[in-house]
């Protein structure tokens, strides 16, 4: 199993750009990525972030710079501590032909589609050492940095001062929960409206 730690970005997208290249890092790559959640729960009130991720299988979506495509189906099995915060992680993850078939499917099938993600990745590195800044469509920036090259074995607790070491502006929570933050919003504006 795997950890990262994910916060809010508490500046727009150019000064975020700036700060991190000033501190030496460089823009690898960018893509974009569609996830749809699919889950058999009910709908009819608010479910518990373990408990819809346990129940949900995603459809990813991937286009690259080149415009190429990747489609992947995959499944996060996610251990939690008291407060739901993702204290590891492990995907299974498996390559499809195509999201869209995919998708339709598992509508068919009678699951829901509990939320979909659109999202931006820009991957920065320094040396062995990098991070994903984040733009959620209908929630903002976002920086993630979990195990990988320099970052292998290291704890969430380091993880979290890795991303404070950026000196970009932070959100206090460094579990932030994109797809259950996007699930949440959307369920109160459809109450409201």
């Amino acid at each position: 199993m795997t950890c990262e730690v994910t916060a809010k970005i508490l500046c727009d997208k150019e000064t975020a750009f700036e700060i991190v290249k000033s501190g030496g890092f460089r823009l690898l790559k960018t893509f974009t990525q569609v996830s749809s959640y699919w889950t058999h729960l009910p709908a009819d009130k608010p479910i518990r972030y373990k408990k819809l991720l346990d129940n949900s299988v995603l459809v990813r979506d991937s286009t690259y710079k080149d415009n190429t495509k990747e489609a992947q189906l995959v499944y996060k099995d996610k251990a939690c501590d008291e407060n739901e915060n993702v204290v590891a992680e492990k995907k299974t993850i498996c390559a499809i032909e195509n999201a869209e078939v995919a998708n339709n499917i598992f509508k068919v099938a009678g699951f829901r589609n509990w939320v979909t993600t659109d999202v931006e990745f820009y991957i920065f590195v320094k040396g062995r050492l990098g991070f994903c800044i984040k733009d959620v469509d209908d929630l903002g920036l976002y920086i993630e940095v979990e195990q990988r090259g320099d970052t292998i074995g290291k704890t969430i607790g380091e993880l979290t001062e890795i991303a404070k070491t950026l000196n970009l502006p932070l959100g206090d929570d460094f579990g932030a929960k994109i797809p259950y933050l996007l699930y949440m919003k959307q369920r109160h504006s459809h109450k409201v409206q």
